[in-house]
């Protein structure tokens, strides 16, 4: 890092949307990850851009259910005039080979935990949980560091999902040097003249302005996804997303099964 600059405080904010499970009775056969990225002097005016339209200011979160489809058009709107970086992730949960080789990974995983860590074992939320957060965040902080091409910290905020009390200092502290030292080391291969810094990752337990905000875009992002026999499906939260050249869309289910695959 450039020791005459002081890095700009960057926010990530990251929700997940749909069931991690090979159930067959779920909404959707879509577990999707998205993450907002925005610099933290930005963040008045953000709020003050979508506190209406968000229902920032109300009693209870607007998510889900509760946005109608006429919020949902005013979403549409509002969006593009936000000075924020959506990334969304997705895994696709129905094709059978993925399943086979994400079961036997969860297999061989938690016989390593058990013998080098002592700690119960893990289920299929979990680990399909982390592929699609690091896939996520790790492509949100590369994508948006080669535009601005400057030292950055980049404070992440996970929204609250349970991970097993043997595993939260990884995710909370581990992860995030990790995460720091790959992407640096990234940088430092193609002579990028800056680096990242990345703190502890928090996580968005309580009901704040900053979840309700990745909650809201979540659940806009989610109606893309869904069933085209659900009432609430539309192709145009995604389509009006992509549209802006900032935003991207990963499919990571092949390079998922892939690193898997390799891995074992």
């Amino acid at each position: 890092m450039n020791s005459n600059s002081i890095p700009k405080e960057m926010i990530i904010l990251f929700d997940e949307h749909g069931t991690p499970t090979f159930n067959v009775n779920r909404e959707t056969d879509f577990f999707l990850g998205v993450a907002v990225t925005y610099k933290f002097s930005d963040e008045k005016h953000i709020i003050e851009k979508c506190r209406r339209v968000f229902g920032l200011q109300n009693k209870k979160p607007l998510k889900n259910n509760l946005i109608s489809n006429n919020r949902i058009n005013e979403i549409l709107n509002i969006l593009p005039n936000l000075p924020i970086q959506i990334i969304i992730t997705s895994i696709k949960l129905s094709g059978i080979e993925f399943q086979n080789v994400i079961k036997l990974f969860k297999d061989y995983s938690n016989l390593m935990r058990e013998k080098f860590r002592n700690v119960r074992e893990r289920g299929l939320n979990h680990i399909l949980r982390t592929f699609i957060v690091e896939e996520c965040i790790f492509y949100s902080i590369v994508d948006y560091c080669e535009k601005s091409q400057e030292d950055l910290l980049f404070s992440i905020f996970i929204d609250d999902w349970s991970i097993p009390k043997s595993d939260l200092y990884i995710y909370t502290n581990f992860y995030s040097r990790s995460l720091e030292t790959r992407i640096n080391n990234l940088f430092d291969e193609f002579n990028f003249n800056f680096q990242i810094s990345v703190p502890p990752i928090n996580y968005l337990k309580n009901d704040t302005v900053r979840k309700r905000i990745i909650d809201v875009i979540t659940s806009f992002i989610s109606r893309s996804f869904l069933d085209i026999k659900n009432n609430k499906y539309s192709s145009l939260p995604k389509e009006k997303i992509l549209n802006i050249d900032s935003n991207k869309y990963l499919d990571i289910t092949d390079k998922t099964k892939n690193f898997i695959t390799k891995f074992m």
